[in-house]
């Protein structure tokens, strides 16, 4: 079962504090959950910063589309045939890591588009956001339009991926 959303107030901006969206949204009532820290079960690893997961409220599962707060990977739907490739590469890599598993998830406000909550998921108590940035998997996402990715960029998110793998870390 989809949850789709009908408040679009909150900001997009990371300089706004969550706690202001999550204000924000509990003053307007229209939606079916609280923003809290929930127990998720991760179904599926979408791409590298949507995952597709599910929670229960009051013994109510509840099934949707993530959107990882603050982060930006590259796209499996790009046509740059590099971006599509390392999209593919990182998108394996979590779901080696996350997929079929259950995390802390903090869901923090609606996405722009209404379809998808965006939240923050915890990998081993780190923020999984904060790991995608540190290992240079992703960029940071303050909303508004991603751009393009250069080359030198797709080029070293597959370096790190290797060195990821060989190391086994994270």
């Amino acid at each position: 079962m989809g949850i789709f959303f009908s408040c679009f107030s909150c900001c997009a901006k990371v300089s706004c504090l969550p706690d202001c969206c999550r204000l924000r949204c509990l003053k307007k009532q229209k939606y079916p959950f609280p923003f809290k820290r929930y127990s998720v079960y991760v179904n599926e690893v979408i791409d590298g910063d949507t995952l597709h997961i599910t929670f229960f409220i009051k013994s109510q599962p509840m099934t949707m589309k993530l959107r990882l707060f603050g982060v930006d990977t590259p796209e499996l739907s790009s046509k740059n045939p590099l971006e599509k490739e390392v999209a593919r590469e990182v998108t394996e890599f979590l779901k080696k890591k996350i997929e079929g598993k259950y995390f802390t998830c903090e869901l923090v406000k609606h996405d722009k588009y209404g379809g998808r909550v965006v939240g923050k998921l915890f990998y081993k108590n780190r923020d999984l956001t904060e790991i995608l940035l540190e290992h240079h998997l992703g960029k940071c996402y303050e909303g508004g339009n991603k751009g393009e990715w250069k080359e030198v960029e797709l080029l070293d998110i597959k370096k790190e991926l290797q060195k990821l793998r060989m190391m086994k870390k994270v």
